[in-house]
């Protein structure tokens, strides 16, 4: 694809990898307080 796309479906994938990151982070976080 154009690098239009490519970098709209990195953006993409890189919110879902952020929103799972914080997840864990969030529940480590807990675990460790």
């Amino acid at each position: 694809g154009t690098v239009k796309t490519r970098i709209h479906v990195a953006r993409k994938l890189l919110k879902k990898d952020l929103k799972a990151y914080d997840k864990k982070a969030t529940s480590f976080a807990v675990v460790a307080a």
